[in-house]
Formats: C-alpha cells, structure tokens, sequence
C-alpha cells in the first residue's frame, strides 16, 4: 500500500501526498503509467461520492498546474500533479502524462450513465500511483433500482477516457 499524507490547504482544496522515503522505493515501477504522481489534489468535495470520473491526460504542458476541461457539461474536482524529476513523453516528448478528474453535468442531476463508462473510479481508492477501483451499477430486475457492482470486468481505463479536448 502507497503512504500518503493529507494535506489540507486554506482554500479547501485536499491534497493526498504520497510519502517517498527509501524504504518505498523498491516498490517504484518506471513502465507503470503513474509512477511519477506526487500527489492527487481534490478541489471540490468528492470522498463521499459513490463514483468520479477520471481521463488520462497525454498532452498536459505543467506537471503541478490544474488540468482544465474544454468541454462545459464536464466540472473537473481534481487532479494529479507530477514529481519534480517527471519525464515529459508522448510521441515528441513535448508533454507531461498526468491524470484529471470530473462530474458531468448529468453525475451532479444523479442520472448519468455510468454502466456504459470504464472511466467511473470509487474516489476513495484513488491515491498516487494507483488508478482506483472501478464503479459500475447493474440494473436490478425485480426493483429497477441500481444496483453498484466494483468487481465487473470492463475495458482498461486507459483506452477510454470519454474525454474529447482538454485546455491548459
């Protein structure tokens, strides 16, 4: 399991420090994809919030700077920031890899279709260097109410970040 520490700042924003010391960094893993994620920062209140949507940005051009949605139904509620030693990657090795997290105007109205979605994440299990555990609701059919299921395979979250554009 990753250490980390909360640390809540005066503006409200908590941020979930992942605590590098020797004795972890055996555990450092260069091919995972969020090796170099410092810390995830939430800007709007979502631990008790049964699912967060989450996009693995491939083109951010700060590695500690919030992430921003250039899509106006998506409402970003927080995001990873980057180690000082992070490689910028992609295909010109231009840009930094980080991820970002949002609500859909359809998340906050409590209808929004997160069966369909691989990118729904249970955001108290999203910490620094660890993707999360996956949300998904299964339909009851004698109820008709949802019913949430974690265990249910479904794409990588990788493959699909159901988002279009982000600006910077």
């Amino acid at each position: 399991m990753i250490e980390t520490r909360n640390i809540l700042h005066s503006d409200g924003r908590l941020e979930i420090r992942r605590v590098i010391s020797a004795d972890n960094l055996d555990d450092w893993n260069h091919d995972n994809p969020l090796a170099f994620e410092r810390s995830i920062v939430w800007i709007r209140p979502v631990l008790d919030l049964p699912y967060i949507r989450t996009a693995f940005v491939q083109n951010a051009r700060s590695r500690r700077g919030p992430l921003l949605t250039a899509n106006q139904d998506q409402i970003v509620v927080g995001y990873s920031k980057l180690t000082a030693d992070a490689p910028m990657q992609g295909q010109d090795y231009l840009y930094y890899q980080r991820r970002v997290f949002y609500l859909t105007r359809n998340d906050l109205q409590g209808v929004g279709d997160v069966g369909a979605s691989a990118n729904c994440i249970q955001p108290t299990t999203i910490v620094p260097t660890i993707w999360g555990e996956r949300f998904t609701s299964v339909a009851s059919h004698e109820s008709g109410a949802t019913v949430m299921n974690s265990s249910d395979v479904i794409r990588d979250i990788g493959e699909d970040s159901g988002i279009v554009e982000f600006a910077f």
